[in-house]
């Protein structure tokens, strides 16, 4: 019984032969390409296009990247000047804030009783004169 081969079957790894044969392969492919360049210059002008067209496209993300970061910029900034004008305030302060609400609610409470003081008698005449039609 023969023992199996350490290499798979089929792989090429490790063969001497083999891998000088890829070796040739590749040079002549390499060769191949420079004599048709050669005898067509322009054969390169479809890879040189794309070659451009990828170029110019990444110049465009670059661009739209650029202008993204600025805008992002832009909106942190008019964020922060925000927040500073409200520290300025000071309507982050609790008690402020309670002193605030609480000058607003009594404001708008004596308002309130101003104008029921102003309708109390239009009211209380608008009650009698329908008690006494009834």
């Amino acid at each position: 019984m023969s023992k199996p081969c350490a290499r798979r079957r089929g792989s090429s790894f490790g063969h001497p032969a083999r891998s000088r044969t890829r070796e040739r392969a590749a040079r002549i492919r390499r060769w191949h390409c420079d004599l048709t360049l050669r005898l067509h210059p322009y054969a390169h002008a479809p890879l040189l296009a794309t070659h451009d067209a990828c170029a110019e496209k990444t110049d465009l993300l670059r661009q739209a990247k650029a202008e993204a970061d600025r805008e992002v910029a832009q909106y942190l900034a008019s964020l922060e000047s925000e927040y500073q004008r409200m520290l300025a305030q000071g309507s982050t302060d609790a008690g402020t804030t309670l002193e605030r609400l609480n000058s607003e609610t009594e404001s708008t409470i004596r308002g309130m009783k101003s104008k029921v003081d102003e309708k109390k008698g239009q009211v209380s005449k608008l009650l009698i004169d329908y008690i006494k039609k009834v």
